[in-house]
């Protein structure tokens, strides 16, 4: 009959060594896992506060960036617009030669030439930080517990279609005004819608030139309320992390205890039964009390 039995306790020790073993293992993983948990969020938090920073910055470059593009359309508007004045008064006389000059002098065309390029040439030069821009707004946007206003990477090309157009529609203007001082009895129709043509352009420019201020506007407030927000949102995190990790390494503790008990048990004496054939002693109850 022992040799069962210590067989058995071969087998709870070697159980016990093995969970003991595990629950050490859980033990300092999750002490490590406390210690961790605050260094990375540290980590987290000063990453997500300079990214969120150098997304505000260069949210205010492009905003800076938009703004001249923004004044040369105005300038670009200033002389369509001005065209388109002059084409009217000139069709209300056309063979006066001298409104003709007075209207639409030389100058007008090359203002209107050199304009246009102005914005060609800052859009050209600023295409690619505009690009690189977007992409890292959404790149934060991806961020966890960010969310940022919606800035699509088709506004850049949208911008750059636009631009496009503008350097078109100034190049038909400027050949239509030409075409017209070579030949003052007609054209001047022409000269007028390529005029309107090229001052919708510009209005259009400036349309999405607003609303890329706006989002832009909009991912700046954010950006900072952002850089505020998130280190506390870290903290939290950190806290209820390190709690569950505390009841974690406080039930792996109670578990080895326990069967550190168990262990020491094994070597105790179990205690004997009563032979089969030999009755126990009986029990002798109390003296009742008489009653009278």
């Amino acid at each position: 009959m022992n040799e069962p039995r210590k067989n058995k306790h071969i087998g709870l020790r070697i159980w016990y060594i093995i969970a003991i073993t595990l629950s050490v293992l859980v033990l300092i993983l999750s002490t490590i896992g406390v210690i961790g948990t605050w260094i990375l969020s540290r980590s987290l938090s000063n990453a997500a506060v300079a990214v969120l920073g150098a997304a505000q910055d260069m949210a205010g470059g492009v905003r800076q960036v938009a703004q001249r593009l923004d004044q040369s359309a105005v300038n670009v508007k200033q002389v369509t617009s001005g065209v388109s004045d002059a084409s009217a008064k000139i069709s209300q006389n056309i063979n006066d030669q001298g409104l003709l000059l007075t209207l639409l002098p030389a100058e007008q065309e090359q203002k209107l030439v050199d304009q246009v390029k102005q914005i060609q040439d800052s859009f050209n030069a600023v295409s690619e930080v505009l690009a690189s821009g977007v992409a890292l707004y959404n790149s934060v946007n991806r961020l966890p517990f960010v969310n940022l206003p919606t800035v699509s990477s088709d506004q850049v090309a949208k911008l750059e279609n636009t631009v496009a157009t503008i350097q078109s529609t100034g190049e038909e203007l400027r050949q239509s005004v030409q075409d017209f001082r070579s030949n003052a009895a007609g054209g001047i129709d022409k000269v007028t819608q390529a005029a309107d043509k090229a001052t919708k352009a510009i209005s259009d420019l400036r349309s999405k030139l607003a609303k890329l201020d706006e989002d832009l506007a909009a991912l700046q407030e954010r950006a900072l309320r952002l850089q505020q927000v998130l280190p506390t949102v870290f903290v939290v995190i950190s806290i209820v992390a390190t709690i569950f990790l505390a009841f974690v390494i406080y039930t792996q503790v109670e578990f080895i205890l326990l069967f550190a008990r168990r262990w020491r048990r094994l070597g105790e004496p179990a205690a004997k039964l009563p032979e089969a054939g030999v009755e126990s002693p009986p029990v002798i109850a109390p003296d009742e009390p008489v009653q009278g």
